[in-house]
């Protein structure tokens, strides 16, 4: 199966995640309760959670082509970004410029992000 009709196929069966405010008063968070949280370019977002230890927010993402691809990450008031393992424990920090972060994945890989 070529590339092309391997992404196409993989792209019948992903769902772009979604945020979803439901409550207001009850939380006591710094984001608004309208607009993007999250800006994620450059590969394919996956999952987006809560951190496991309670601590940011973890982005899982992939590249389904023979290429290695770039995705930058942007969210407000982002003060750290990890690329993590799979059960969330830090591996590498990079570098965050103006709340934005920008993490290369190898070509057919996965990466699991971690944002504080």
């Amino acid at each position: 199966m070529s590339d092309k009709k391997l992404v196409k196929n993989a792209q019948e069966y992903l769902v772009r995640p979604i945020a979803v405010a439901a409550a207001t008063g009850c939380r006591k968070g710094k984001l608004p309760m309208r607009g993007n949280f999250l800006s994620a370019e450059g590969a394919a977002v996956t999952a987006v959670k809560n951190c496991e230890d309670g601590d940011g927010i973890i982005v899982r993402a992939a590249v389904f082509t023979g290429e290695k691809k770039e995705l930058k990450l942007s969210v407000p008031g982002m003060k750290k970004c990890y690329v993590c393992r799979g059960d969330e424990r830090e591996k590498k920090e990079v570098h965050v410029a103006d709340g934005s972060a920008v993490v290369v994945l190898p070509a057919y890989s996965t990466a699991t992000v971690k944002i504080t």
